[in-house]
């Protein structure tokens, strides 16, 4: 995903014939980190595996932040989970949610707020 992102890439015409099923990529991965996310919102959760799928947040932030991710409502939904993230109370937790929160992810914040 990332790799068709890149500018090069995406001006390719065989990358442009196929927009109808990157946007479809790009809407599963949505929906697959608001499931693992929501998933882990159990309060039986082990630290262990929250923290370690917010890194694997970290990998794919470039894909869950893209402007041509057109999938606002689970986004939001997204934004909202990862904030109770930052206000957990374990500390571990709340430092790899603090980590996933880069300036990208607050202005993404800010743009669906509008």
């Amino acid at each position: 995903m990332e790799y068709l992102q890149r500018p090069e890439v995406a001006k390719q015409k065989s990358v442009r014939l196929c927009s109808q099923t990157v946007a479809s990529l790009r809407a599963v991965v949505s929906r697959l980190v608001l499931f693992r996310l929501s998933e882990l919102d159990d309060p039986k959760s082990d630290s262990q595996q929250v923290v370690g799928f917010l890194g694997k947040m970290m990998y794919w932030q470039a894909v869950i932040l893209s402007p041509e991710n057109t999938e606002g409502e689970f986004t939001r939904l997204i934004c909202y989970l990862l904030y109770t993230r930052l206000i957990d109370q374990q500390q571990d937790i709340k430092l790899a949610a603090a980590n996933v929160c880069t300036p990208a992810w607050f202005n993404l914040m800010f743009s669906l707020g509008q």
